[in-house]
Formats: C-alpha cells, structure tokens, sequence
C-alpha cells in the first residue's frame, strides 16, 4: 500500500499538470501514488499521462467531462489507495525533499493529520512560456505545531478574521495543504460525501476536523503553486458577473444558495464558505454555530474589495448585508455601521499601499520580518532550475522542531 495518494483533479489544464507530475517524480521518497481525474471533455490530460505512464505509481481516469469541481475531486478520492490522502490541484505540487519530511514527521508523532505551508510560483508569461519567472518563496520559523482540533474548527466558525488575512488559521484542516488518514474518512469515501458544494477545500475541513484526534502543522513551504489569471475562485471574489455564472449557470449549485447567511449575496466568498459550513455543519448534525457578528464583518471587507460593474448592483448588495445586519439588532447594526466599516475601509487601503511599497522593497533586497517569516524571490529561466533552486532553500533538520 502506497505511503500517500495524491489527487490530482484537473481539467484542460495539460501545461500545469505536465509540470506539476514532472516536479512531483523528483520526490527521493519514492512509496507514493498519484491520481489523474480527467474532467475535460477531449480527454486532454491523456498526452500528459501518456508522458509519464511507464511510471506505475501514475494512474490515469476520465471522468466523461460533466463533472461538477466537487465531483472531480470525489471520483478522483474513490481510486485512492494510500494510507494518508492528499488533494492537489493541477497547478500544486510538492518540493524534491518534501515528501521524505512528510514521512518522517507523521511517522514520528503518529499523526491524523498534517498540514504545510506554500510558496508561489509566479510565471512572466502563463500563455506561452512556462519557463520563465519567479518563486515566492516564505521560509519560517521550522516548527512542528501540534493543534487541538476542535478548538480550531470552533475557532474558524467564529469567523474573527477574514481568510485572506488569517495566516495561522488559514491552512489547519485542509487537504489542499496537507495529507489525513484514510481511514478516518472511508465512510464519507464510500458514501461520495467528503467532498461537497461550491468550496470543497472548506467543507471538507469541516469533516476533517470533526474526525481527527492527533493533527499538526510543520511551519515549512513544502508545496509550491502557480500562480495564474483563471483562478476561478480570485476571479468570483473580485467580479460579481463571474461569481454569478458559477452559481447558476447548473442546477447542481444553485442549492448553494439555501445556506447561505445572506440570500442572494454572491459577491462575497466569505459568504459562500459560511454557507458551505452551515451546509456540514447540518448534514453532519454537529452541535455548532457560527459567529454571524463576526461573519459580517468579514463581509464588509469582501464588498469593498469587489470590482463592481454598475452602482445598482453595488447598492443591491449593500442593502442585502444591511438589512440582514438589522436583524441582529440596534447594537450590532450600530457597530457594524460606524465602527466596523470605517476600520475595513481603513485597513483595506492601507493593505493597498502596503502592497505597493512591498513591490517598491522587493526591487531594492530581500525583507525580513522580525517573527522569522522570509520572503524572497528566486527567478529562473528553466522549470528543471527553478526546482533545484526551490528545493535547496528547504533546511530542516529533527532539531530545528519545537512541538
């Protein structure tokens, strides 16, 4: 039995995936598994495969292209056969030295679970050129953190911050950034269940959460992932139109709506993921609930990032939180509306400039931050470079770990 099985769920994304298996076979751990799931109706991952197929460990299937994204990733999950499962993206894949780290942790602390951090790697030109451009790549503190399970999915109900701003939180739980036991999740295998709604990344973690005793989080970039322009995801959180056609454009995801806090506010992701936890939280009868204070708070913030293509569908939303945020009463109607929007604008606009003088930074010298996080950029003209480069800025040793 293969050590680990990763998925790898894709659809018309044969440059990425052609990468990602390359990268992935540079692995000195050798007792690992890899699930191709077709999604494309031309069947345009099967060259790929073709490449690669003299490698046993290499499986390849097609699911008929109608698929929906949660569907892919269940069929792909079904042909796993590893004692630990882990979801990749067609556009993910772990470092050379990675997997030997991954082994060697779970062994020795007899994990459920274990999540890793990511690094970005950022093409000049994504259309026609693979070969050239940059790695973002964060080095931190080497810590193996050892997390209460329970505590942390009570935590992420509670919605105190925002995703995209709450780096300790962001990856506990999820299978797009880690690897779980099998076993603790063969009934919702057996039942096509793991995975589900609009965010199977969130509503898998949720179950995830709810089933592990033992998970930690090595602080280490051990995965890397393209970066690129169609991440359907960015594309939803920033134009409504997008987000819009993602959800009713099928039967199937329309039901996403049921659970949503806000009915008819598809503009904000925040709202989508509280809806997919509401949505686990019912089906796995959990005696859980979410902050909705907090929730929109988190909210707001999403509303003011939005790239909005008319005033009157801008308003439309607006009046759709407010209204809902009256329901909560005068107080939490009072301080969303005259202290929790005006501190979102704030820190909204400062993120901004904050950004732009990072960009400024990075063309002068690599930063350092006072609480060991790292970043720097390692360019590269040849993919086969930019891997032994990412690879050789991974140090770790047994005694870099504090539990």
């Amino acid at each position: 039995m293969p050590f680990i099985s990763f998925l790898y769920p894709t659809r018309d994304r044969a440059k990425f995936l052609d990468r990602c298996l390359f990268a992935m076979l540079q692995s000195k751990y050798k007792n690992f598994e890899i699930i191709i799931s077709d999604n494309s109706i031309g069947q345009s991952a099967r060259p790929v495969f073709d490449i690669y197929s003299n490698d046993p460990r290499i499986s390849y299937f097609w699911t008929g292209g109608n698929l929906s994204m949660a569907e892919n990733y269940s069929f792909a999950l079904s042909k796993a056969k590893g004692e630990f499962v882990s979801a990749l993206t067609d556009k993910i894949f772990l470092k050379k030295q990675s997997l030997s780290l991954i082994h060697k942790i779970i062994t020795k602390n007899n994990l459920d679970l274990l999540n890793w951090r990511e690094s970005t790697f950022v093409l000049t030109d994504e259309d026609n050129n693979l070969d050239e451009g940059f790695i973002y790549n964060l080095r931190y503190n080497n810590n193996i953190i050892l997390y209460d399970p329970k505590k942390t999915l009570d935590y992420l109900l509670g919605f105190y911050k925002h995703r995209s701003e709450d780096n300790d939180y962001y990856h506990s739980g999820k299978i797009f950034m880690g690897c779980v036991k099998r076993d603790l999740i063969q009934n919702y295998i057996d039942s096509n269940s793991f995975f589900q709604m609009y965010a199977p990344d969130y509503t898998s973690r949720i179950i995830i959460l709810s089933e592990v005793k033992r998970c930690a989080e090595v602080t280490l970039p051990l995965q890397s992932s393209f970066q690129t322009n169609v991440s359907t995801g960015a594309r939803c959180a920033k134009y409504p139109d997008v987000a819009y056609n993602f959800f009713y454009e099928s039967d199937k995801m329309v039901l996403a709506e049921k659970y949503f806090p806000i009915k008819g506010l598809y503009s904000s992701q925040q709202n989508h993921v509280a809806g997919d936890y509401l949505h686990m939280i019912d089906v796995l009868k959990l005696n859980w609930k979410i902050n909705y204070k907090n929730l929109y708070n988190t909210i707001l913030y999403d509303l003011i990032r939005v790239d909005w293509p008319n005033s009157e569908l801008k308003s439309q939303h607006w009046r759709l939180l407010l209204a809902k945020v009256r329901e909560g009463g005068v107080r939490i109607y009072l301080a969303i509306l005259f202290y929790f929007l005006p501190l979102q604008l704030i820190k909204y606009y400062k993120s901004l400039a904050f950004k732009k003088l990072l960009a400024m930074y990075f063309r002068i010298r690599n930063p350092k931050s006072g609480n060991g996080v790292r970043m720097n950029r390692i360019y590269f003209s040849k993919f086969e470079d930019a891997i032994e480069r990412m690879n050789d800025s991974i140090y770790y040793s047994e005694y870099d770990f504090e539990h």
